[in-house]
């Protein structure tokens, strides 16, 4: 029961963050990819001012970066290891579902249609890495990765 909580946990934070970052007055891409890196890291510092912020007794929302690649969502799960976060299969329990919600958010589809991704790393309660997914354009209508 508790890696379903987790799992849904993390489905409907990372939506959530999504909304919250894209839905800014001003936040328009343009032609141009390094303007675009510029308005989302602007985006990412607005956000990351209220940040690290508990989300539930679980998860904390670290922070969000953004690389040349694209957002990076970054969480950390302060009840599991990376052995159990991997023992009981979160990321492949939370992934599909994940896919789907940020596949959903305008937000995140906007980013994705201007060559980005979207990506959710999360490590575990020792700060270890513990697991990440990440989603392109081409995923929303396919598969997924998953790390």
């Amino acid at each position: 029961m508790k890696t379903f909580v987790i799992s849904l946990t993390l489905i409907v934070i990372g939506a959530m963050i999504g909304r919250r970052m894209f839905s800014r007055p001003g936040v328009e891409f343009t032609g141009s990819r390094e303007k675009n890196l510029e308005i989302l890291r602007k985006v990412a510092d607005m956000v990351n001012r209220d940040l690290p912020k508990r989300l539930d007794a679980e998860t904390t929302l670290l922070r969000v970066d953004v690389t040349n690649s694209g957002v990076v969502n970054r969480y950390k799960i302060s009840t599991l290891t990376y052995a159990e976060f991997s023992q009981v299969g979160i990321m492949g329990e939370a992934a599909p579902r994940l896919r789907e919600e940020t596949c959903a958010n305008k937000s995140y589809r906007k980013a994705m249609d201007y060559g980005f991704t979207v990506s959710y790393f999360y490590v575990d309660r020792n700060n270890q890495p513990a697991g990440s997914v990440t989603f392109a354009q081409a995923d929303c209508e396919k598969g997924l990765t998953t790390r």
